[in-house]
């Protein structure tokens, strides 16, 4: 496209924006950059200058990276004032920048690239399309939520690390349950094994089948009993003649407690804004479209997907819906040579790609041309995070029809054509079945690796 004209715009979070103007073919309109704040009557200044003409503006383009949150309010200005706005990758813009003037970054450069991009890629730009203030405000959550699990997980490793001088052996009795109520209470009271030994095998026995949910087996207490003996007895042989350790069990225990508060109060934040994502949700996805597809149910992935991906509608083909996820092979291509099979790019939303992954994992449980396309994979050598990656590329592709479609209803209104809208569980042959039947064909079919050695067992043992 013949742009009329370009602005890069090279965001200063604390500092000014710095913004580079070109003309008609990318000339420059002025030869140094122009520095500006957020301030409504410098913004109003900066477009009566460059761009006085409103009806030009829709043939002039707004480039910039999405920096922190600042970029928010500069996009929805210039959108406002008509001006056609891109967020462009730091990579892209990064790579351009390099090649302008290799051994030299400056804020002044930043903005020239930016404005150039437009110019040079024109079929590379996706323009900018704002997602409902519903879809805006569940993106922001499900980020915040992914943030404090991270972080929660974080907590969790240092009680791991704080156990491994506590005490060592216990640790293998809760196996990879470490965090269920039983394990909290036990964590809270008896961090210090030298006090689960003091108390006795009774009480102690009486506490966590009282404080843990459900009811414990009493061979698993006398499990973590034991291993509380065998770790008091190592630290008091770690003590020397004037009864003293190198390290203090009770400085330790009380980090422990410390950790534990931390995460109950993360629990918390989580569970209160899951219940706000179930809210937002509903708005965006008033039909549940995406939640009614396997793989894509319970309280996080159907929001998460919807909300990372925007406007399905901006993009114009399936690739480049794959290319904002991240699920796309490598490319190595020359006149005598085509190498296939090559690893999916790093780049692309990772928690978009972490969310359709999820979404694999249970879909190959319960649909049937998932389940085949999986073990498909994994027969011809894949591994099981390859075959994964490989069903995610499928769900995606059926995400982005099913919901472009709906997008494109909703935006015409057409009542009729969204009822229709949806996906439907079918078999090899392309017949509709129910979930109980898919579930029957799946673990007949495409049995997994456990199965299929507890089936080669059973037949070996009835031939013989």
């Amino acid at each position: 496209m013949n742009w009329k004209g370009s602005f890069g715009i090279d965001i200063g979070l604390e500092a000014k924006h710095v913004a580079s103007v070109l003309g008609v073919n990318g000339m420059p309109l002025q030869a140094k950059t122009v520095k500006f704040s957020s301030d409504p009557d410098e913004l109003e200044a900066l477009v009566s200058r460059y761009a006085p003409d409103i009806e030009t503006r829709k043939d002039i383009t707004v480039s910039m990276e999405p920096t922190g949150n600042a970029w928010v309010l500069l996009s929805a200005f210039f959108r406002v004032k008509g001006f056609r706005v891109f967020l462009v990758k730091t990579q892209k813009s990064y790579d351009l920048r390099r090649f302008i003037k290799r051994h030299t970054k400056t804020d002044s450069l930043d903005a020239k690239a930016l404005a150039k991009l437009p110019f040079i890629f024109p079929e590379d730009m996706n323009e900018y399309v704002p997602p409902s203030k519903e879809s805006s405000a569940l993106e922001r959550l499900v980020k915040s939520r992914e943030t404090i699990v991270s972080k929660t997980s974080g907590y969790k490793n240092r009680v791991y690390s704080h156990f491994q001088l506590l005490n060592p052996f216990v640790l293998q009795e809760f196996g990879t349950n470490r965090f269920t109520q039983l394990a909290k209470a036990f964590y809270s009271r008896y961090a210090n094994p030298l006090k689960a030994v003091e108390i006795g095998r009774k009480r102690f026995c009486a506490y966590l089948a009282k404080h843990g949910y459900g009811s414990p087996s009493p061979e698993l207490l006398d499990s973590l009993y034991n291993a509380c003996e065998k770790a008091a007895r190592l630290h008091k042989i770690n003590t020397d003649e004037n009864g003293q350790r190198h390290y203090d069990l009770e400085i330790q225990a009380e980090l422990v407690q410390n950790d534990l508060d931390i995460i109950a109060f993360f629990e918390k934040k989580v569970k209160k804004l899951e219940e706000e994502i179930g809210v937002f949700y509903k708005k965006v996805d008033p039909q549940m479209v995406l939640k009614n597809m396997k793989g894509f149910g319970g309280e996080i992935v159907a929001p998460g997907v919807i909300a990372l991906s925007g406007p399905f509608p901006r993009f114009s083909k399936i690739n480049n819906y794959l290319g904002l996820i991240g699920l796309v092979p490598k490319t190595s291509q020359s006149s005598t040579s085509n190498k296939e099979g090559m690893k999916i790019t790093k780049a692309g939303k990772k928690l978009l790609k972490k969310y359709y992954c999820i979404a694999a994992e249970t879909a190959r449980q319960w649909d049937v041309e998932v389940a085949a396309c999986y073990h498909r994979h994994i027969n011809n050598g894949l591994h099981h995070n390859q075959a994964i990656c490989a069903v995610a590329n499928m769900l995606a592709r059926r995400v982005y029809a099913v919901m472009k479609r709906r997008d494109e209803a909703l935006a015409r209104n057409d009542t009729k054509a969204l009822g229709k809208i949806g996906y439907e569980l079918r078999d090899l042959k392309g017949n509709p079945i129910t979930s109980q039947q898919a579930r029957e064909i799946i673990l007949r079919d495409y049995p997994s690796k456990k199965v299929q050695k507890e089936r080669a067992i059973m037949k070996k043992e009835k031939a013989a």
